[in-house]
């Protein structure tokens, strides 16, 4: 039952991820070092936001290796918002059913899965301004082997209204 309903989830976020007309308007990806993701070492991704009626996706891709030990990736995000109000957040990222499949895809003969991560969907920014997503590691381990490169989207979802 919970194999389904995750299964669901990603299949629903996909759809959602390929619905929306790609239109990107903040991209940035950060690789990680070979020798691990440590604690110590959270990734920041800084972005302004002057449009608060754009409605968005926020997509996480996390870039990992076919043999990472684990069907997910634990992180914490902290939220830094203009005015200075910060949020903080744990979170499991599925990256692979219970079975062991993969959930995200390879290029060709990559050694790497690229796994999209919704993050928020159909969303608005409340406020404008500059705001900061810093994501920590979450593992039992430290370092985290396997994770190559995390790259964050903000994306538009054009909203069409039925007739």
């Amino acid at each position: 039952m919970r194999d389904s309903l995750r299964l669901l989830l990603f299949a629903f976020s996909l759809s959602v991820l390929l619905a929306c007309d790609g239109e990107v308007l903040y991209k940035e990806q950060t690789s990680l070092p070979s020798k691990g993701w440590d604690y110590d070492h959270p990734i920041r991704f800084t972005y302004t936001v002057d449009d608060t009626a754009q409605v968005l996706n926020m997509v996480l891709d996390v870039h990992h290796v076919k043999d990472y030990r684990w069907q997910n990736l634990y992180v914490k995000l902290f939220t830094s918002f203009p005015g200075g109000r910060r949020d903080t957040q744990l979170l499991s990222l599925e990256l692979a059913d219970r079975k062991g499949h993969w959930l995200g895809k390879s290029k060709l003969k990559s050694s790497n899965i690229i796994t999209p991560i919704l993050l928020q969907e159909s969303f608005k920014f409340q406020i404008p301004g500059t705001y900061t997503l810093d994501i920590q590691q979450d593992m039992r381990v430290n370092p985290v082997k396997g994770i190559r490169k995390l790259e964050l989207r903000l994306e538009k979802v054009h909203i069409t209204e039925r007739k």
